[in-house]
């Protein structure tokens, strides 16, 4: 997946698009490669570890995924590091940035974080991933929604900490 940012002049917006498949270079008619920053994150980390909600996997690197889970592309994301086994690699850390224009966003987090161990969460997730629809019927007590909001909250500041402006 290739980001491109630009500026819409027409508006004055600037807005990040995702182009699926490969980009050719006219002349060449060779696959243009992105390119990404080399060097080391500089941020808060400790905002960061605090903003993930659950672990997935046991790799040696660590992967820092920021995700909404009605978001098709990140549903998409999240089957193809299934099937590329990235949790056999990775040590993925899950970080929630719930998109407002996703009106079950909200409503299926707080089905995933009301989860007791991190395994269970990981579970609720794939289920919600593959269009399980017990969040529906789930509704936190306030003493859970209260608990959620705040990981809710340190999971977006995280989101914003890495510098993201969206899902996955």
């Amino acid at each position: 997946m290739l980001f491109i940012t630009g500026t819409d002049t027409g508006v004055g917006k600037t807005y990040v698009s995702s182009i699926l498949g490969n980009i050719l270079n006219n002349q060449t008619k060779q696959i243009i490669r992105p390119t990404y920053p080399v060097k080391p994150f500089s941020g808060n980390k400790q905002t960061v570890k605090n903003g993930v909600v659950f672990t997935i996997g046991h790799g040696n690197k660590d992967l820092y995924v920021v995700t909404d889970p009605q978001c098709p592309f990140c549903q998409r994301f999240e089957k193809l590091a299934e099937k590329a086994h990235l949790a056999d690699k990775y040590t993925i850390h899950i970080i929630f940035m719930p998109l407002s224009f996703h009106k079950h966003s909200e409503a299926m987090i707080y089905y995933i974080l009301s989860a007791n161990t991190n395994q269970e969460k990981a579970k609720r997730f794939k289920e919600i991933l593959d269009g399980g629809d017990a969040w529906s019927k789930f509704t936190p007590t306030a003493k859970e929604k209260e608990n959620i909001d705040k990981m809710i909250s340190k999971s977006e500041k995280a989101a914003t900490e890495l510098g993201a402006r969206g899902t996955p």
